[in-house]
């Protein structure tokens, strides 16, 4: 039996493997080559595209449906099944029931069948058609798609490649059926830490909209939207402001001044200046107005257009109050939450926005601290087992002021306990916290009693040197 054969035999069920057995069998003695044994399964190329199994394949598009993943399954294997005994089937009908199987083997994260089944069901296309067959794009995608999606990007790349040149080939190097396949490409270079290539990837996308329709066009939006979002995970936050602001300036010039769809602009404007909030625990004025220019226009957006809902008024409402309270600019904060509750009075619907918005506190900033309690006690070329650490935690108690900051913060409970260490290291994170505060009647009211529990491992010799010193 020749590998390729193998590769998709395996996964069928038991009676279609007693099935196509002897033929491949048969094949192994031939001098063909590996795409013929596969060919041999698959009947003539021209075989009829009327196939059997259609009832096995309508349950298995039901089952899918229906998020009955292992009904689909069984379904599409008692399709191939089928199609393997009935023999004389096209290469397409073949290699379109063993994609369906590993489309429902890859949502139920079993990668390798799906892998095996997507390679398969290309090669019976390749030796049906040819290697630049348009049908080929599909499979190859899906088969991409799922090496992502098992952690294995750089073996999906190559493949979307592929998939991209296939396309160029029947469509021509400017269509648009290039997009899909860029987008899906951009996350696989990413994951492997290719930055420049998935801008140049998101670019490609952004010129192929601009060269079908214009570049001042609505239909560039989607594209502009991915770059922006790209240039955020690069941590380029000046660079996707410039996204934004050209996003901006179409959206005003097809739909106006206060569009709806300038909300979520706006919105992602703002916070690309959340990122330097290190810099302004106490500060008692904001760095910049920047951030705070975008936040109001958005809820300029929300009183001028008529459209615009109660929840998305509360929304831009919240953001720029809590845009404020980050900033420790309270009088403005105070003015935009009091708006906020009069907004959530009106009804009952509303009221439990309100009591879940601010009837309490809610974090707008947390820390993240390390789960190791290393404070170099020990010179680094020691190392601990990690069998000898043990588990620790620190509890801390503390009051939200009615300005969103920690205050009267003091440690009620810690194991060990005498970590003194570590209990500073918990006392100064839970001083960086930021909360909206509380409201009653409209007005920020401190609440008390709140904790902050690090749970945390160590080893004994840290603690015993930390003990002695």
């Amino acid at each position: 039996m020749t590998a390729s054969v193998r590769a998709w035999c395996k996964y069928l069920p038991a009676a279609a493997w007693l099935a196509v057995a002897p033929a491949a069998a048969e094949d192994e003695e031939s001098p063909g080559s590996t795409a013929h044994s596969v060919a041999a399964l698959a009947g003539p190329a021209l075989a009829t595209s009327t196939s059997p199994g259609e009832e096995y394949r309508r349950h298995y598009r039901e089952a899918l449906a229906n998020g009955e993943l292992v009904e689909a399954e069984t379904a599409a294997k008692q399709r191939l099944d089928l199609l393997v005994h009935a023999g004389g089937t096209g290469y397409g009908v073949m290699a379109d029931a063993l994609a369906d199987l590993a489309h429902v083997q890859g949502r139920r994260e079993l990668y390798v069948p799906a892998v095996a089944n997507y390679e398969a069901a290309i090669a019976l296309l390749e030796q049906g058609e040819d290697r630049l067959s348009a049908s080929l794009v599909e499979p190859l995608v899906a088969l991409a798609g799922i090496h992502a999606a098992s952690g294995r990007p750089e073996l999906a790349l190559p493949v979307y490649e592929r998939a991209l040149h296939v396309t160029q080939v029947n469509a021509g190097p400017h269509t648009l059926g290039q997009v899909e396949i860029l987008d899906a490409m951009t996350d696989a270079l990413e994951a492997t830490g290719r930055d420049a290539a998935a801008l140049q990837a998101v670019d490609r996308m952004f010129w192929l909209y601009a060269r079908a329709f214009s570049p001042d066009s609505e239909e560039v939006l989607p594209a502009l939207h991915r770059k922006a979002e790209l240039y955020r995970t690069l941590e380029r936050y000046a660079d996707e402001r410039n996204v934004y602001r050209e996003i901006t300036r179409i959206i005003k010039s097809r739909r106006g001044e206060h569009h709806l769809s300038l909300l979520d602009v706006y919105s992602a404007m703002g916070r690309t200046y959340f990122h330097d909030l290190d810099d302004v625990y106490f500060r008692s004025e904001p760095t910049t107005e920047t951030g705070e220019t975008f936040l109001r226009r958005a809820v300029e957006v929300t009183e001028q257009n008529p459209h615009a809902t109660w929840q998305m008024q509360q929304k831009a409402l919240f953001e720029l109050a809590d845009y404020y309270t980050l900033r420790n600019v309270q009088d403005k904060a105070r003015m935009r939450y009091r708006r906020a509750w009069e907004l959530l009075s009106a009804d009952e619907e509303r009221l439990e926005h309100r009591r879940r918005g601010l009837e309490r506190v809610v974090p707008l900033l947390g820390v993240n601290l390390d789960p190791v309690a290393n404070f170099g006690y020990r010179s680094s070329n020691e190392e601990t087992d990690p069998a000898d650490y043990q588990q620790g935690y620190v509890v801390a108690r503390f009051t939200v002021n009615d300005r969103g900051r920690t205050t009267d913060i003091r440690i009620v409970d810690a194991d060990p306990p005498g970590f003194t260490a570590m209990e500073t290291r918990v006392r100064q994170a839970v001083r960086r916290l930021i909360f909206r505060p509380r409201y009653v009647d409209g007005e920020p009211v401190h609440t008390p009693d709140r904790e902050f529990r690090h749970e945390f491992r160590y080893s004994a010799a840290d603690f015993e040197a930390f003990a002695r010193e």
